[in-house]
C-alpha cells in the first residue's frame, strides 16, 4: 500500500459569521487518494501563519534552485556508488576482485562532483543575495558569517581542501 503524508499550514477557514482560523495540521493519503486522514494539531494566529508561509517560501526558494537539485543528485550518486561497493562484500563477492583503478576513478569523480556542486551552490547563493540586496547588505554579511561558522568544523575544511587539491592541476617536476 502506497501512502503519502505531510504537514501543512492550514489555510484560513471562515464563513460569513465566523472569523478565519489558522492551524498546523498533518495529513495522509493512501493509494493515490487525497487526504484519507487530516488532523489539525495546533491552532495558530494569523501572524504566525504568515511567518510560517514566509519561512516555507524562503526554504523552497533555496531547495528548488537548480544548483541545489544538482547538489542533491550528486550526493545521492556518491552514496549509491559507496553502497554498491559495500554490497559486493555483503552479497558474497570479493571487493578485492573489483577493478581498483576504475573504482578509484569512479569514487573520486563522484566525490569531486559532489564537492564542486556544493561550492557552486554556495557561490550561486552568494551571487543571488548580492544581486538582490547589494554588495554591502546585511543579508550578504549574514550569509558569509554563516559560511565562516561552517568553516570552523574540521570536516568542512577537509572537504574544501580536498576539492581544491583535486581541482588544481599538479605538475610533476623532472629531476
Amino acid at each position: 500500500m502506497n501512502s503519502t503524508s505531510g504537514a501543512q499550514t492550514g489555510t484560513p477557514t471562515s464563513s460569513a459569521s465566523t472569523p478565519a482560523t489558522y492551524g498546523l495540521a498533518w495529513w495522509a493519503a493512501t493509494s493515490g487518494r487525497v487526504r484519507t486522514h487530516y488532523e489539525e494539531v495546533y491552532e495558530i494566529n494569523e501572524s504566525e501563519f504568515d511567518a510560517y508561509v514566509a519561512a516555507i517560501a524562503a526554504y523552497r526558494a533555496l531547495t528548488e534552485r537548480t544548483t541545489y537539485v544538482m547538489l542533491q543528485r550528486n550526493k545521492h550518486a556518491l552514496e549509491a556508488t559507496i553502497a554498491a561497493c559495500s554490497n559486493v562484500e555483503r552479497m558474497g563477492g570479493s571487493f578485492r576482485l573489483l577493478d581498483q583503478q576504475t573504482l578509484g576513478v569512479t569514487l573520486t569523480n563522484e566525490l569531486l562532483n559532489w564537492l564542486a556542486a556544493g561550492r557552486l551552490y554556495i557561490e550561486n547563493n552568494a551571487s543571488s543575495i548580492r544581486s538582490q540586496f547589494g554588495e554591502g547588505s546585511d543579508e550578504l554579511r549574514r550569509f558569509w558569517n554563516a559560511n565562516s561558522r561552517a568553516s570552523q568544523f574540521e570536516g568542512f575544511r577537509f572537504a574544501e581542501a580536498l576539492r581544491d587539491m583535486l581541482n588544481t592541476p599538479h605538475r610533476l617536476s623532472a629531476g
